[in-house]
């Protein structure tokens, strides 16, 4: 039975706040649930939620294992050579994370990017952070499979 993966996703200091206290980005992107992609809705809005425009490519790429996509194979990641008891696992997911996240450090849409992965035996928790060039925010995605 192939692992399941729980995603979040953190920000620091978002772009704005709006006098309703509600957090706006450079570009409006729906809020997907972290785990499930699902749409999240925001009741003081009654709309969808907004979500970090990076933030939510990345945790869709991280979500989508590598061939599943119809629209473009190479896309996702690899999770079938992931395996933390493997020797190497970690530097394996991390090769695999940072391949998977390439299109997008190429196209200078997330700079800095920083993967940890940590094995203990019965898990593998990772944390991504990036910068986004065009807002002053840090995102964090950390994951547990």
């Amino acid at each position: 039975m192939p692992t399941e993966y729980t995603w979040t996703l953190e920000t620091t200091q978002p772009t704005t706040v709006s006098s309703a206290g509600l957090t706006e980005y450079y570009a409006y992107t729906r809020a997907l649930d972290p785990v499930t992609g699902e749409v999240q809705f925001d009741d003081k809005r009654a709309t969808w939620k907004a979500g970090h425009p990076t933030g939510e490519k990345v945790l869709r790429c991280l979500r989508t294992p590598k061939g599943s996509a119809a629209r473009d194979p190479s896309y996702g990641v690899d999770y079938g050579r992931l395996d933390n008891a493997r020797d190497g696992a970690a530097e394996i997911a991390r090769t695999e994370i940072t391949q998977a996240l390439k299109r997008y450090t190429d196209r200078g849409e997330i700079r800095d990017l920083v993967i940890q992965v940590e094995v203990d035996g019965t898990s593998v928790i990772f944390t991504i952070s990036w910068r986004d060039p065009r807002d002053p925010t840090h995102v964090v995605v950390r994951g547990l499979g």
